[in-house]
């Protein structure tokens, strides 16, 4: 199945009567989303036109789709936060009803930052993949990523497949001897293999956490979804093996009650949240 991720150009803060631009999304972040998914949209609208690093080459090459929302009406203050937010969530909405692809949000930070409307509080288990997963430095070529992706599209396949059959895991039996489940293994194998390839192939990297928060979605696992979240009312750190210089990678899984994305509620994986933890150079 083909890994689709919707995500947003700019980090973009609702203030009381107006709103914020943090900052856009850089280009190595730009990277993440070309390493590790199969296809990756980034939605704009036709209120404030906010650009993203090497635009026009992504385009021309359909590396990234940039579909337009657009909105009827006069927009003012805060108003236009909740637009740029809103087309996200509008964009994510739609993907996630095609089952041809498996789609998720992806948001750069510590907290899903969407308007309230397309929000729902529920219990859930976030899994953080600290330290875990390499991307090439912002001065990597497009076209040099998409080569090396295209060459070890099975290896990032296995890396997407390892880290589902671990969501099932989470929500089948978890117990005193998690750390040795089969899923771990095969997630630390897997995580491996792109760490070698990458560090082979590319001088600098910088390393990212991957977080998603999981619901039981189109798990039917009865009585055993409750049992999971109990069990991770206490975090459970295990080592990866990893070494993204001087800092090891793990896995850190915990149950919370959070704000999920309403629309991706019958999807086992609602949303991705992530950043770059360091860089090193090889």
């Amino acid at each position: 199945m083909n890994r689709g991720v919707v995500g947003s150009p700019a980090i973009v803060r609702s203030l009381l009567h107006d709103f914020e631009i943090k900052r856009t999304i850089s280009h190595q972040e730009v990277r993440f989303y070309l390493m590790y998914w199969d296809k990756s949209v980034i939605p704009g609208d036709n209120l404030v036109h906010i650009s993203i690093p090497d635009e026009a080459e992504l385009l021309r090459c359909s590396a990234i789709q940039r579909p337009r929302i657009e909105f009827q009406g006069a927009f003012h203050g805060n108003e236009v936060a909740n637009a740029i937010l809103s087309c996200q969530s509008i964009a994510a909405g739609q993907l996630v009803q095609d089952e041809a692809i498996d789609s998720v949000i992806l948001q750069f930070g510590d907290a899903l930052n969407l308007p309230p409307k397309f929000l729902t509080l529920n219990n859930t288990i976030r899994v953080d993949l600290v330290n875990a997963l390499p991307v090439p430095s912002s001065d990597t070529a497009i076209d040099e990523l998409l080569e090396f992706k295209l060459k070890r599209n099975d290896q990032l396949a296995e890396l997407h497949d390892s880290i589902d059959e671990l969501y099932l895991e989470i929500f089948g039996s978890p117990d005193h001897s998690f750390s040795t489940n089969k899923a771990v293994l095969r997630l630390k194998d897997s995580l491996s293999a792109i760490d070698k390839l990458q560090t082979e192939r590319f001088k600098k990297l910088s390393w990212f956490d991957l977080s998603v928060e999981l619901s039981s979605g189109k798990i039917s696992a009865g009585a055993m979804i409750g049992a999971a979240v109990h069990y991770f009312d206490h975090p459970v750190n295990l080592l990866l093996g990893l070494c993204a210089g001087a800092i090891t990678s793990t896995i850190r899984i915990k149950s919370k009650a959070t704000m999920t994305f309403t629309p991706g509620a019958s999807n086992s994986k609602l949303a991705y949240l992530t950043y770059a933890k360091r860089a090193r150079i090889l």
